[in-house]
């Protein structure tokens, strides 16, 4: 299957860019038994589309083949990975089903009402 990973803004109103997956080095999303999903992949450091990759930016899960969105994600962490001389980045995101009201902002740390 072909998947895209398409990143909005912090609001969710504007998409800012889209990953492809000859782009992604490897990715899975995982699900607990309390139902928190976590969307993980790994991207190089020297694509141009890292460049959009932000802490509480919406990461949107897209398949290709069948024009369906799986789920949409806040992106929650982000680590620089090194591999010999090439460099990546490791994404972790969380789904939105437990985003306090979607309000998150990245630098006051809070949530705001």
């Amino acid at each position: 299957m072909s998947y895209q990973i398409k990143i909005y803004n912090v609001a969710y109103t504007t998409l800012e860019g889209t990953i492809g997956d000859h782009e992604i080095f490897d990715g899975s999303i995982t699900t607990e038994l309390s139902g928190q999903e976590t969307l993980e992949f790994t991207l190089n450091r020297d694509e141009s589309s890292f460049i959009i990759i932000e802490l509480a930016k919406i990461a949107e899960v897209y398949n290709t083949v069948e024009t369906a969105i799986f789920k949409a994600y806040r992106i929650v962490q982000i680590r620089y990975v090194r591999s010999g001389t090439q460099y990546s980045v490791r994404v972790i995101c969380e789904s939105l089903k437990y985003d306090l009201n979607k309000k998150i902002y990245p630098f006051s740390g809070t949530v705001i009402e």
